[in-house]
């Protein structure tokens, strides 16, 4: 017998007026982005027409096979099901090595955390830990084998190979794909219907990944094998000239093992997992706030189908990797106030610790974390009597993760002087603290004096409703249902009545999420800044709503859980368009024998396209890291510089007038920097100059060409590639002789302060780099005018070390193949004084 629902005057008022709401709030935003925006004509391509009703059809087939009373023939529907996707989009192979490489990792966790901290349950959020355990230890194992000399790509896929190889081989704890199947929630009609669709963008986002690719991840991080590791190893300075070379570079270790092969969808795989993992955590964290479950799954879908982070997810930016991270530090926040062990306080400040060196954008977010850890640590205090309770093995977790933190540290300063290279405030203050940043990394751009804080008002309009007026915001879109949540919760009654839920405060969510308002309204930012700048406080103010509604009686929270199901299906939507600036992924084919190695054609592409064959021809067999500056914009295509698909280490001389334009002002301060920075080859188109930055740089090539700095190494019908020689000063017969090629195709360079030398006190601090000898190196020191050598240091075949202060001009660096072998190299520290 059916029972009749009454519902109030003032309720259907409130119902009616968040369901207006509600249209208001998704329509508007999607008239901007479609109708006003350039995603109109997106939506009438193939690729998203029919990729989006091939991802209709996935979701689908994912809902039925969660639905079938047998879950065995679920699980066998469900897998066929995404292998038949992933075998079509050429990406079921990346999505396999991906799922294996966090499997052994997982193991890997836990089987640490078992001998550090003791048996371990099958709770999801000990699970969660295992993982960020297992990332930790296995990115020590990378940073040390770096350490050692064995940090190429080779060597760290081989080590992968080798150590989580054997910890699958060898774990017999439970598996982490079966224990997610486990706990899927399967119970209600709702609750399938939006693990399905999570299930199915997570596909989604791999096929995607397959075909587009954004200008920042083919910048730095599809290129680790030789902008990150191209001498060997992780600390040697590439002495490359742009700042992102120097952020910290904790995620992109992770994704050495895959680096080098050519395939997108491997690197961009860590992404995703990301994206996964931050699902899984704040289903923790609703859980900790005692959300009904079905709550918990829409307010986590939300925040998941925020095109910030979906977005984002699908690129090789460690942005979704950090924001993961930093969740974890406020699940061990909630759980630590609600009284749980010591060991979640060590857990998330181990995390919050890990998000800064990921990704610096997190950084004023940690910063309000460690505000709230401090509170809640004086909180319990006061109640537990003193700080005994901090004691216990949860402290090794954070020990052990300060030692990669520290690594981290240490690879920044060691490279570019400082400690963080962003933003401008911080590097700002440590300079005025005595620390130095060395060229030639450049500084953050200073914002124009032109460029005016985002007016409060009308940019949260904008924000919110009209998303195309931002230039970055318009594909990394942070979503509009963060401030529905808290109207929909008033409007429904929410102020006046509202039901008994977990005695825990929920306003440190609310105080996290005030940081997009100091950041977006008090920093000066380019078209309202990029939206992965927000996913931590955008994904707490989400969370802070979805408390909000939980409290709401159970006939208008289920109506608001059914209003809200529109929201997820928009931000997917949404996602699926302006990722990358990609429309969907490929039209209906016959084709299932596509390979994951999708770059690797494009490189090939792209090189014939911009006529670089023999250029890349003369590069083929050098190291990765050999370092490479040339004349291009963008390329053939408009979108990425060509010589970036070059097997060799390479910067665009025109964007140098972006970062540091003081190392081309004059064509003294060019050659100084080509002289000083390890280049070793300057790539020339025969074209006309096209702008003031080309003219000026080809000024400066032309007399570095006369001093005898620049010899001609290839030429052909389209390119002229230079060798950095060495050179002298009009009317000085004297090589500066501060570079010297090392045997096997390497290279030695001694960076010293010219004019302190030539004119200042006779000591001065030098600082050395060389790579691509033929194996370990030993550098000896002889004095100005000596007859003997004395062994300074040594080390692998790579490497950078600064001296103290005792060098002069006329003292000799001698380059040996190891301790008492021959002389491979010699560099005189002779700098060019007038």
């Amino acid at each position: 017998m059916m029972t009749k629902v009454r519902i109030s005057g003032p309720m259907l008022v409130g119902m009616t007026a968040a369901a207006l709401l509600a249209v208001w709030f998704l329509l508007a935003p999607l008239d901007s982005l479609v109708d006003k925006g350039p995603f109109d004509w997106h939506i009438q391509q193939l690729e998203f027409r029919q990729g989006g009703l091939e991802v209709l059809l996935l979701w689908a087939l994912l809902f039925g096979a969660l639905s079938l009373p047998d879950r065995r023939h679920g699980l066998l529907l469900g897998l066929g099901a995404a292998w038949l996707y992933g075998r079509r989009h050429g990406v079921d192979l990346s999505v396999a090595l991906v799922v294996l490489y966090v499997e052994a990792i997982f193991a890997l966790g836990r089987t640490a955390l078992e001998r550090i901290v003791g048996p371990q349950s099958l709770r999801p959020t000990s699970l969660l830990v295992a993982g960020m355990f297992g990332l930790v230890v296995w990115s020590l194992v990378i940073w040390t084998c770096s350490a050692l000399g064995l940090g190429s790509v080779g060597a760290i896929r081989l080590i992968a190979i080798a150590v989580l190889g054997g910890v699958l081989l060898f774990y017999r704890g439970p598996r982490l794909v079966t224990l997610v199947w486990r706990f899927m929630p399967t119970r209600r009609l709702i609750d399938r219907w939006i693990v399905a669709g999570l299930a199915t963008f997570f596909m989604a986002l791999f096929a995607k990944s397959s075909v587009w690719v954004d200008f920042d991840s083919a910048w730095y991080g599809l290129q680790s094998e030789k902008v990150l590791v191209g001498d060997g190893s992780l600390f040697a300075s590439q002495e490359m000239v742009w700042l992102v070379h120097y952020y910290p570079k904790v995620y992109e270790a992770l994704a050495l093992p895959f680096a080098g092969l050519g395939s997108v969808s491997l690197i961009f795989g860590l992404g995703i997992v990301s994206w996964s993992l931050i699902a899984f955590t704040l289903v923790a964290i609703l859980r900790e706030y005692g959300v009904s479950p079905t709550l918990r799954l829409i307010g986590t879908a939300l925040v998941c189908s925020m095109p910030a982070l979906a977005n984002i997810a699908m690129t090789a930016k460690g942005d979704a990797f950090a924001a993961w991270l930093l969740m974890m530090g406020v699940l061990g926040l909630v759980k630590y106030r609600r009284g749980n062990g010591s060991q979640w306080f060590w857990i998330g400040l181990a995390a919050i610790g890990l998000g800064t060196q990921s990704r610096l954008s997190s950084v004023p977010y940690a910063a309000l974390l460690l505000m709230l850890y401090g509170y809640a640590l004086v909180a319990r205090w006061r109640t537990d009597g003193g700080l005994a309770g901090l004691k216990g093995k949860g402290f090794w977790i954070f020990a052990i993760a300060a030692i990669l933190i520290a690594a981290s540290l240490g690879r920044t300063f060691h490279n570019s002087g400082v400690l963080l290279v962003a933003p401008n405030v911080a590097v700002e203050l440590q300079l005025a603290l005595g620390l130095r940043a060395d060229a030639p990394a450049g500084l953050l751009l200073a914002m124009k004096d032109d460029i005016q804080r985002l007016p409060l008002v009308d940019g949260m309009w904008g924000i919110l409703f009209d998303p195309a007026r931002f230039l970055h915001l318009i594909i990394t879109w942070i979503g509009n249902v963060w401030i529905f949540l808290p109207l929909a919760f008033l409007l429904l009654g929410g102020a006046t009545s509202r039901r008994r839920t977990a005695d825990i405060a929920s306003w440190p969510l609310l105080f996290v999420g005030a940081g997009f308002f100091a950041t977006m309204f008090g920093l000066r930012m380019l078209a309202g800044g990029d939206g992965n700048y927000f996913i931590v406080p955008i994904t707490c103010l989400t969370l802070w709503g979805v408390v909000l509604v939980n409290k709401l009686h159970d006939q208008p929270r289920r109506f608001l859980e059914v209003a809200l199901l529109p929201f997820f299906v928009c931000g997917l939507g949404i996602s699926f368009i302006t990722g990358a600036w990609g429309y969907g992924t490929r039209p209906f084919d016959a084709v299932m024998t596509r390979l994951p190695f999708e770059y690797a054609a494009r490189g090939k592409r792209e090189i014939a396209e911009a006529h670089l064959q023999g250029v890349a021809k003369f590069f083929s067999g050098m190291s990765p890291g050999t370092h490479v500056v040339g004349l291009e914009v963008f390329g053939v295509s408009d979108r990425l510089p060509s010589g970036w698909f070059l097997p060799v280490q390479y910067e665009v001389l025109e964007s140098f007038d972006w970062q540091n334009p003081s190392l081309i002002a004059s064509p003294d301060a060019f050659g100084r920097y080509l002289l000083t920075a390890g280049v070793e080859y300057v790539i020339v188109p025969k074209r006309p100059m096209r702008n003031e930055v080309e003219l000026r740089v080809g000024r400066d090539i032309a007399a570095n060409k006369e001093r005898g700095t620049l010899e001609l190494a290839y030429q052909d019908d389209h390119y002229v590639v230079w060798q950095v020689v060495g050179g002298s000063r009009p009317g000085d017969g004297r090589a500066p002789a501060m570079r010297s090629p090392l045997a096997g195709k390497g290279l030695a360079v001694v960076s010293v302060d010219e004019e302190l030398v030539c004119y200042g006190s006779r000591n001065q601090v030098a600082k050395v780099t060389w790579k691509g000898a033929p194996g370990p190196v030993a550098i000896e020191v002889m004095a100005p005018g000596g007859d003997v050598a004395q062994l300074w240091v040594a080390g692998g075949n790579s490497g950078t070390a600064e001296t103290g202060p005792w060098v002069m001009k006329g003292v000799e660096f001698i380059f040996r193949d190891g301790v008492q072998g021959k002389e491979i190299g010699r560099v005189s520290v002779m700098p060019p004084c007038p």
